[in-house]
């Protein structure tokens, strides 16, 4: 194809993003690769930035600022739209880091990530089976060795498989927020979590 002296944006048929712009001071002639288009620009037009605007009925149009990071901009219909499948797997990586960053129990720190909660587990079944004593050592999250009872240890088990367990239900009920629309995880959490 020869293009004649001027300034072109080549760009994506299918995005509209522009790929590049080429300027010829003589006609040249160049193939346009397959899937390519190119707009001509007008004596000082501004040149499109490939990353906020996409050539939409013969303009460039740009963005306007995203609502938040879970919207993608739809070019057709000119509007952030929300991705709630982006929401959701945010919130499930948020609930992630609350369920495993730990709890207290008696104003003492402990670990609630999953291995935690394993060694926790066997520990509990070594006094199911009469195999832990009375009062023995547990390593808490702050580094330090406290004896408990084996009373104390069921209850402290059990603290920390609940709040792992409300990290979840927080969590639900934070998914049905997303699918109505709304997308500030941290504030929708610390609601759902004070009425838990």
């Amino acid at each position: 194809m020869i293009f004649g002296a001027g300034t072109y944006v080549f760009f994506d048929e299918i995005t509209r993003r522009a790929i590049r712009i080429k300027a010829f001071d003589v006609p040249v002639e160049i193939s346009v690769p397959v899937g390519q288009g190119f707009y001509t620009m007008s004596p000082g037009e501004k040149a499109p930035n490939g990353d906020t605007e996409r050539l939409i009925g013969g303009r460039w149009v740009s963005t306007p600022p995203a609502p938040s990071t879970f919207h993608r901009y739809d070019w057709a219909r000119e509007e952030w739209v929300f991705d709630q499948a982006r929401a959701l797997a945010a919130l499930a990586d948020y609930r992630w880091q609350k369920e495993s960053g730990g709890t207290t129990w008696r104003d003492w720190p402990v670990h609630t990530d999953r291995d935690s909660r394993a060694a926790a587990l066997a520990e509990l079944i070594n006094l199911q089976t009469g195999v832990r004593n009375e009062q023995e050592a547990w390593k808490f999250a702050d580094g330090e060795f406290r004896v408990l009872s084996n009373d104390d240890f069921i209850d402290m088990y059990a603290a920390a498989v609940a709040f792992v367990r409300r990290c979840f239900a927080c969590e639900a009920l934070c998914q049905t927020r997303i699918a109505s629309g709304e997308y500030d995880i941290e504030t929708m959490w610390a609601q759902e979590w004070g009425k838990l």
